[in-house]
Order: structure tokens, then sequence, then C-alpha cells
């Protein structure tokens, strides 16, 4: 049997450093690739937060800020970085040419999916611009989280 400190450790991870490198190995990408600019900039920008705001991030697109007992591998669904326009009130021509612009967004925060363990992140101008809207978003996001 488990005591109460190894039960909470299987059901809701380790409270310890979160390996950015590990975790960055087990995403998965929609609409991105790992060699997308928004992509390596989102993870040039998560490796030179403190680990604070890192579990922010974490907890924003998952609902919990504890990395997986045996890392990013096991986590379930995958972490997944997802593409998303900027122009959600826009018709359904206006989408798919938005789609597959190249122009990048400039105000809309990112948004999660926790159920799925995904995070949904615009292009941003500048690796700047997105710092201040990650960070904007996991500090003022409110919602259902799991303790």
């Amino acid at each position: 049997m488990f005591n109460f400190f190894e039960f909470t450790q299987i059901l809701s991870g380790v409270e310890s450093e979160i390996d950015v490198d590990d975790w960055q190995k087990h995403t998965k990408y929609d609409g991105y690739t790992r060699h997308s600019g928004a992509v390596r900039d989102f993870w040039s920008v998560v490796k030179k937060l403190s680990n604070e705001d890192r579990k922010k991030v974490l907890r924003f697109a998952t609902s919990t800020s504890r990395p997986p007992l045996q890392g990013f591998k096991h986590m379930q669904p995958p972490f997944t970085i997802r593409w998303v326009p900027s122009d959600n009130g826009l018709g359904i021509g206006r989408k798919v040419k938005a789609f597959f612009s190249s122009k990048p967004t400039k105000d809309p925060l990112p948004s999660s999916s926790t159920c799925f363990n995904m995070l949904k992140l615009p292009q941003y101008p500048t690796k700047r611009a997105l710092r201040e809207k990650l960070l904007h978003a996991v500090n003022t996001s409110t919602g259902f989280y799991l303790t």
C-alpha cells in the first residue's frame, strides 16, 4: 500500500524543478512543428523563466503545476502546442486565409484546453511579445484547477 505522500505523488506528480528539455522532447505539435519560429521562441522563453513561472505555464495548460512522476514521456494525453488563428470572429473563408498567412499576430493571449494538456499558442511578432502575452495569460488566468 501507499502512504499519503506516495499516493499524492502518483496522482499529482512530483514537486521538483521542471526539466524543460524533457518537457520539450515529449511535446506534440498541432499546426506547428518543433522547428516553427513560434515554437522555438516559446521554448527559449520557457527556458529563461524562473521555475515558479514554469510551473504557472504548466498549470495553465494542464491544470497541475507538477511534472509527471516519471517525466513528460508519461503525460497522458501528451502535452501539445496548437497553432491558433488570431481572428476568431472571422468567417470561414478568412479563417482559412489566416491559417495559411505568415503574418504574426499581436493581440490575442495564449489559451489552453487543460483536459487535453494543450496550449493554444498564437504566433507573435517577437520573442518579447510572446513572453509578455504568455506571462499575462498565466498570471491572470481563472478557471478550475485540481489540487
